[in-house]
């Protein structure tokens, strides 16, 4: 579970006992009918479903970050806050990284209802939704992080993750020789060009 050796149901128990917390529900103008629910996992965080009889909220709790960041969710609290002018991204109400009571950084947002993306279905939808977010303007006084040479930093984080794939006895050697001959593309690459 990244930087923590919590196991999931020690991890539901410590979220649990977190959101009776009176700060924590007067923050979020939450009753005392509060309900838990496990909604996620992904690589880098775990998602909990937190409501009460008149709203409903996510819980993203950080186990990793894929940018190498200390505080990554503190970054995503602020990308996020930054682009509800968007439209397209949820909303956050919460954020906590002293990991006091949680061991693990964690931040709150709107509950966006809905399914897992069809690819096939909705690759339109998610091209408008990635537009609007990239029509944002931002300023300069924002610290987002800016990647100055993209194919760099491409090749930076593909070089970090896929060795996980080449490694395992569960690749496919086909995928993993197109994968090696893709990386030695982008060294070349990135060595003929400034990008």
């Amino acid at each position: 579970m990244g930087q923590s050796s919590l196991t999931l149901d020690q991890l539901d128990k410590l979220v649990k006992e977190y959101v009776k917390d009176k700060e924590f529900k007067d923050k979020l103008n939450l009753n005392n009918s509060i309900k838990v629910s496990f909604l996620a996992q992904g690589e880098y965080n775990i998602n909990y479903i937190i409501e009460d009889s008149n709203q409903k909220y996510v819980m993203r709790i950080n186990t990793g970050s894929q940018m190498n960041l200390s505080k990554q969710i503190e970054y995503e609290y602020k990308a996020l806050k930054y682009l509800e002018k968007s439209g397209v991204t949820p909303k956050v109400f919460y954020l906590d990284d002293s990991r006091k009571e949680l061991p693990l950084g964690m931040l709150i947002m709107e509950y966006l209802p809905g399914r897992s993306m069809l690819y096939k279905k909705d690759l339109k939808k998610a091209a408008e939704v990635l537009a609007r977010v990239h029509q944002v303007e931002i300023k300069n006084d924002f610290d987002l992080i800016k990647e100055n040479r993209p194919l760099t930093g491409i090749y930076k984080e593909c070089s970090n993750l896929l060795p996980v794939y080449l490694n395992s006895d569960l690749g496919d050697p086909e995928v993993k020789d197109v994968l090696e001959k893709m990386l030695l593309i982008l060294k070349d690459l990135r060595k003929k060009k400034t990008i």
